[in-house]
């Protein structure tokens, strides 16, 4: 989940707790904010940079949380083992050195920050194994009637240890331009101060781009009891088939944590509060306590989970009609591209750079379209960088 997100709904909860009934409510958070230390840290049993987060609970009028900065950051795995973690800015701690959670052997996670407030997690072990077998994209009609493509996956713990999942993911998609020209716009100025409008060969391409989004809800299932410790066929995504995205082919990375029974409870009170609809609803969950506590204050909120996570994933990649049939039709990222011919804010547009060529008009074409010698259209509908990056992902599959 979106760290800003999380911290937004945390944030939520803290007033929340503070309000006693469901009376109007001025929602100014001079009155009931109270900021807090929100730590998101889980260490995986992949090799690699860890990463923990230290951010303070932010007003709901604020654009986002303020980073914990200049803290010392440990986990210590046993009575012999420290690894350190190094403050990179905006609450981003990476470790100094690349690691991975071992099963069988204690960790804790130790914080102290700039101004001495210190912090400690329990003392928690690696969660059991899982393998994320597949991942399978599968046409499906949803609860809102919308066709479209569920990525489903499938894992299975013959030894029923895990029980406990959350899954997050990278979605990476190709965008083609729905207009491609070979000329661009050129100003070029001139000794009367007005610059002259030209056309030139276009130098870069851009009419193929990629973006990547990452998951931003927290998504959770469990086996508790069922028969077998197996995932199967749980959707992580749903996309409509007028979605853009899977128009013109698309990969995605999905990551599965095992989770302890204490971690899951944390995380999906967190997802029920978010999913809730409105924070003055009867049943009021006020504050959420994790895992980790301040050493010094016992009633200060300290809010987030310390995970020692099991870590597994897949990428998949698919093209529209691996899916759906050659008679459905795939959605546009520029559905509405308007031809018009700018006059004397010409310039004006193409500095703005809102605009691309289209064709040099004629005599014979109808005023109405306007009085420029250009026929232009939306930059959106020509260049694909209003919609991603021309840099083609390693992983990508053509």
């Amino acid at each position: 989940m979106a760290f800003k997100q999380v911290n937004k709904i945390i944030s939520l909860l803290l007033i929340v707790g503070l309000i006693s009934c469901v009376d109007e409510f001025d929602f100014e958070t001079q009155a009931g904010f109270e900021s807090a230390i929100v730590i998101e840290a889980t260490i995986t049993n992949e090799f690699k940079t860890q990463e923990i987060r230290l951010t303070r609970t932010f007003r709901l009028e604020e654009d986002g949380p303020q980073a914990e900065a200049d803290a010392t950051v440990t986990v210590t795995e046993g009575e012999s083992v420290t690894y350190n973690f190094t403050d990179m800015g905006e609450g981003v701690y990476l470790s100094t050195e690349e690691f991975k959670a071992q099963p069988n052997r204690d960790y804790q996670l130790n914080i102290i920050t700039s101004d001495g407030r210190t912090y400690a997690s329990e003392i928690i072990q690696l969660t059991a194994s899982t393998e994320l077998d597949a991942i399978v994209p599968t046409r499906q009609t949803n609860d809102n009637s919308v066709d479209g493509v569920a990525l489903l996956v499938n894992s299975y713990d013959p030894t029923g240890a895990s029980k406990y999942y959350k899954y997050e993911y990278e979605e990476t998609y190709k965008i083609i331009s729905r207009i491609k020209t070979d000329s661009v716009f050129k100003l070029v100025p001139t000794n009367s101060g007005e610059d002259l409008v030209t056309v030139v060969p276009r130098e870069i391409e851009e009419d193929v781009c990629y973006n990547t989004r990452i998951s931003d809800a927290l998504i959770l299932t469990t086996t508790s009891g069922l028969e077998e410790d197996r995932v199967s066929q749980f959707p992580v995504r749903f996309i409509s088939k007028r979605d853009p995205i899977v128009a013109n082919g698309y990969s995605i990375l999905v990551k599965q944590y095992t989770l302890s029974l204490e971690a899951y409870t944390f995380y999906e009170t967190l997802r029920d509060f978010s999913g809730s609809g409105s924070i003055f609803s009867q049943t009021q969950p006020g504050f959420i306590r994790g895992n980790i506590k301040s050493t010094q204050n016992p009633d200060e909120k300290v809010i987030g989970f310390f995970n020692v996570s099991s870590f597994s994933s897949q990428r998949v990649f698919f093209k529209f009609l691996d899916v759906f049939s050659s008679t459905d039709i795939p959605g546009t990222f520029s559905p509405e591209c308007p031809e018009t011919r700018p006059g004397l804010d010409l310039r004006m547009r193409i500095r703005a750079n809102t605009i691309r060529f289209l064709r040099t008009a004629t005599a014979s074409e109808p005023a109405e379209t306007g009085e420029g010698p250009y026929f232009v259209v939306p930059r959106f509908c020509v260049d694909c960088r209003f919609f991603g990056s021309l840099e083609v992902p390693d992983f990508w599959e053509d």
